[in-house]
């Protein structure tokens, strides 16, 4: 979360969801470097528009990655939502499944919500043709005595089609190139949600909704959000323990 030094309604927040053996340090450099990036270039704006700052943040940051940790690139990568706070609009830029979320109040104070990004999985129709025409495959994981299970992968092997590192599937379409919206702030806009698909997976949009409108404070709105999560993941059996990661940042639209 950057906000501007001198105060104001400006800001700049994301949620990074690394994978692979080292999505860790994948994330590490992205949080390291994305936000630089995007206000570099938003320096750049009046030529190119803040949408297109955005992607080449993204794209900037994911090139900055193959260059320095090639190697720990290649078969790891990170789901990244951001989004940026300029003036009266709103710019939300996401890879992957990490999901930003806009919660508005009614005039009766009911909380609405609003999905600002889509999921980009091997699942989604639009993406798996994307992939299709890049010259890669989209199939289920095949395990040796049990034959294909699980969702559907990316050659098999990667369950989002747009991510910061995977290098080694670029080559199948999978592309750090966001989806880039801009929204103009709105009475009754209260904040944006981000957060992982550790916490989509249990939690819907409507219901992170209303936990937030039960709170003024952005920070326990975020608390309350994970551990709901954390909790429908335990008490999930089929989960056998197993509980996914699960990051959540709230920001205040106004």
């Amino acid at each position: 979360m950057v906000e501007r030094l001198n105060g104001g309604p400006d800001f700049l927040c994301g949620v990074i969801d690394g994978h692979g053996l080292n999505g860790h340090h994948v994330s590490e450099f992205i949080r390291q470097n994305l936000a630089s990036n995007i206000l570099e270039q938003k320096k750049l704006a009046q030529q190119q528009g803040l949408r297109q700052a955005m992607a080449n943040g993204f794209v900037g940051t994911a090139e900055k990655l193959s260059r320095s940790k090639g190697s720990i690139a290649k078969d790891s990568g990170a789901a990244v939502a951001v989004c940026m706070r300029k003036g009266q609009d709103l710019y939300v830029a996401n890879v992957g499944d990490t999901r930003a979320v806009l919660v508005s109040e009614d005039q009766q104070g009911k909380a609405r919500c609003q999905a600002l990004t889509r999921d980009h999985k091997a699942s989604l129709p639009s993406e798996r043709e994307r992939i299709s025409k890049c010259g890669g495959h989209v199939t289920r994981a095949y395990v040796p005595g049990a034959g294909f299970l699980g969702p559907p992968r990316v050659g098999g092997q990667l369950c989002v089609t747009r991510a910061i590192g995977d290098t080694s599937l670029n080559s199948m379409g999978v592309t750090p190139k966001p989806d880039v919206i801009k929204r103009p702030v709105q009475p009754g806009d209260k904040w944006v949600i981000l957060a992982s698909d550790g916490c989509w997976d249990y939690i819907s949009n409507e219901r992170a909704a209303e936990i937030s409108s039960k709170y003024d404070d952005p920070q326990r709105a975020s608390q309350a959000i994970v551990r709901e999560a954390r909790r429908n993941w335990e008490q999930d059996s089929s989960n056998r323990g197993y509980v996914d990661d699960i990051t959540c940042v709230v920001a205040k639209v106004k």
